[in-house]
């Protein structure tokens, strides 16, 4: 995927999934078979394309030739992990997700399931964030 990194799996060593069983099984498989490493290599890659123009979740489908359930979770888990950035501005009222290296001073946001400390400390570790 990167230097860093061959897929994330978050959740309890999975990709995450709802608390139902198809959900869960299918994540479990998607993990498995490396079709979630697929996605998140591809995602990666649609945004060092992108540059600072960044991706949106419905770009993402159409680049990927995915349903929305599979891109938007990419998205989601790698910005988790802090290895992308969602920006706070919108494009058709959907989050812009970017490289690090593309934020460009502009303002992000942290990740839904993550605490704001943790948001400045990946930021600041990974030089897209300066805290005052």
């Amino acid at each position: 995927m990167n230097d860093r990194l061959d897929v994330v799996l978050p959740y309890g060593g999975t990709s995450g999934h709802a608390p139902d069983s198809a959900s869960t099984e299918r994540a479990h498989r998607r993990d498995r078979d490396g079709r979630t490493a697929t996605v998140q290599h591809s995602t990666l890659e649609a945004l060092r394309r992108a540059g600072e123009r960044g991706i949106i979740y419905t770009e993402l489908v159409e680049l990927l030739n995915e349903p929305a359930n599979v891109a938007n979770p990419a998205l989601s888990v790698l910005h988790k992990e802090g290895i992308i950035a969602k920006l706070a501005e919108k494009r058709d009222t959907c989050g812009i997700y970017v490289l690090p290296e593309h934020i460009n001073g502009r303002a992000t946001v942290p990740h839904g399931g993550m605490n704001y400390d943790r948001w400045q400390r990946i930021g600041v570790a990974n030089g897209w964030l300066i805290v005052e």
